[in-house]
């Protein structure tokens, strides 16, 4: 499963984004994509089991409690875990159950369980699949559809020179404008955007990019075309 992640992973990836970076660390990433990917292939299986464990543990933890007249977590937690300290708090020559793994395991069940149960509560399948659809998209999804709602009316050359300006005017690294950069490519635009007819707007469009030098502006002419 390992290979199969790293596959996609390696598919995914941008050749030209590991072609600018430096030899050596090429070399890092290459060397930890294997550690990676087996990492995410087996948290991906955790993630899985303890979805599933969480709710039959806690349930189980109430059916102890109910039957027993009630009982601290540490000690339901001690049937599975007989050595579990009986003490909460470490000591310099001594372990305390908080923390032992054991327990430590278990109390993350328990907030598992407790979120899951608090969303299942809290909103219907409707109005979870509401929040999801109307969650705030990221900084870059929003500036990439910005740039593309712009490129439909400016030439390559001066596309180009958008996302070097988001570089230079901006200060942003060269991996968030890449990223903008890809994501416009295919993504929609924000608004449509149409020229009126008759109306030579397209002509008369200038990219002006401020230098940071200098006071003056370098005008980027372009030839448009009737409406």
């Amino acid at each position: 499963m390992a290979k199969k992640t790293a596959r996609k992973i390696r598919a995914a990836a941008e050749p030209s984004v590991m072609a600018a970076l430096s030899a050596k660390l090429r070399k890092t990433v290459n060397n930890l994509r294997r550690a990676f990917t087996s990492y995410v292939d087996e948290f991906k299986i955790v993630s899985e089991s303890r979805a599933e464990l969480a709710p039959k543990f806690m349930t189980a933890f109430a059916a102890w409690q109910q039957e027993t007249g009630g009982g601290t977590f540490a000690t339901f937690v001690r049937l599975f875990i007989p050595d579990l300290p009986e003490q909460s708090r470490s000591k310099p020559q001594s372990l305390g159950y908080r923390d032992h793994p054991a327990y430590q395991a278990a109390e993350y069940l328990r907030r598992v369980a407790g979120k899951q149960a608090g969303t299942a509560t809290a909103e219907t399948p409707v109005e979870r699949s509401h929040r999801i659809a109307n969650a705030p998209v990221s900084p870059t999804v929003a500036m990439a559809r910005a740039m593309k709602t712009i490129m439909g009316f400016i030439p390559p050359d001066q596309a180009r020179s958008l996302f070097d300006a988001l570089k230079i005017q901006l200060h942003w690294p060269d991996r968030t404008v890449s990223r903008i950069e890809n994501e416009a490519r295919n993504i929609e635009p924000l608004v449509t955007l149409r020229e009126p007819r008759g109306v030579h707007a397209l002509g008369a469009l200038r990219l002006v990019i401020p230098t940071l030098t200098t006071t003056t502006e370098e005008e980027i002419p372009r030839t448009g075309t009737a409406g």
